[in-house]
C-alpha cells in the first residue's frame, strides 16, 4: 500500500513540475523562430522631432501584429504606419514585402531600435528586434512627401 501512495505521489509531483516546464520550453523555442527576417531600412529621412524610414522585410509566420515600438535609449516611443489612414488592425500576408514610410519620434542622431509584437498563438506574445539605426538620413527613394 506504501509502495502505491509514493508512486501516486511520485507521478504527481512530476506532473506538477512537467506543465510549468513544458510551457517555459514552448515560450523559448517560439522565441528562437522570428515572424519577420531580412528586415531592412532602405531609406531614413530626418525632420523636426520624427524620422520617416521605409524599407522591405520578409515576413516568413502566419502571426497577428500587435504593435510596433521604437526604444529610444530604454524609452518607448510610437510607430506611425504613414502607409495606412489608421492603426493596423490586420496581419501582412507572408513573403517578401516593402514597407512604410513609418514615422519614428526621435531627434536627429538618437539611436533607435525598432521592436516588432506579434501574436502566433494564445499563450503569449512573440517579441523581436526588428532593426536599428541612427537618426541620420539615408538614402530618399522609398520616401513619400
Amino acid at each position: 500500500m506504501k509502495a502505491h501512495w509514493l508512486r501516486n505521489s511520485a507521478m504527481r509531483l512530476c506532473a506538477f513540475f512537467a506543465v510549468p516546464a513544458a510551457l517555459v520550453a514552448g515560450y523559448y523555442i517560439d522565441q528562437a523562430f522570428p515572424v519577420v527576417r531580412d528586415f531592412k531600412i532602405a531609406a531614413i529621412k530626418v525632420n523636426d522631432g520624427h524620422v520617416q524610414i521605409s524599407g522591405t522585410m520578409n515576413k516568413v509566420r502566419n502571426c497577428r501584429f500587435v504593435e510596433a515600438v521604437a526604444m529610444l535609449d530604454d524609452v518607448p516611443s510610437e510607430v506611425l504606419f504613414l502607409d495606412l489612414e489608421e492603426r493596423p488592425t490586420y496581419s501582412r500576408v507572408t513573403g517578401a514585402q516593402k514597407w512604410g514610410p513609418w514615422m519614428v519620434f526621435a531627434q536627429p542622431g538618437h539611436g533607435v531600435v525598432l521592436h516588432a509584437y506579434h501574436r502566433c498563438h494564445f499563450a503569449w506574445e512573440h517579441t523581436e528586434i526588428l532593426s536599428s539605426f541612427i537618426a541620420e538620413n539615408k538614402g530618399s527613394e522609398g520616401i513619400k512627401p
